[in-house]
């Protein structure tokens, strides 16, 4: 207690059990995340945490990563909070067009513009 009421609450053992899963399947996950839900057999185009989570529990034990076994959502949303990965998160979307595509949607957008004039 020499040292402060606060540093001794610091060394004071916390109840509940000691965080299992490893640094090894926190990069399984990771990068899991940065794939697409459909490349995994989902109809979903992007990951939900819950998505994520309930695929972990399901494939990480077969995958090497038993620790993943009971995983949830709050963990996965803090393991990718640490690496600031956001799954559900698209910043854009790019789709490749025909030139006739672009043609024709040059020419419907001068058209409203013309009808708005």
């Amino acid at each position: 207690m020499a040292e402060g009421a606060l540093v001794a609450l610091d060394e004071r053992p916390r109840p509940g059990k000691e965080p299992v899963i490893t640094p090894e399947a926190k990069a399984w996950l990771v990068s899991l995340a940065c794939d697409k839900a459909k490349d995994h057999g989902y109809p979903h185009e992007l990951w939900t945490t819950r998505l994520l989570a309930r695929h972990a529990r399901e494939q990480g034990p077969a995958a090497g990563h038993g620790c993943l076994a009971n995983l949830v959502q709050g963990t996965v949303c803090k393991i990718l909070g640490q690496e600031e990965i956001r799954p559900h998160k698209v910043r854009y979307y790019l789709e490749k067009r025909d030139a006739e595509s672009n043609r024709r949607w040059r020419r419907s957008c001068a058209s409203i513009v013309k009808s708005k004039s």
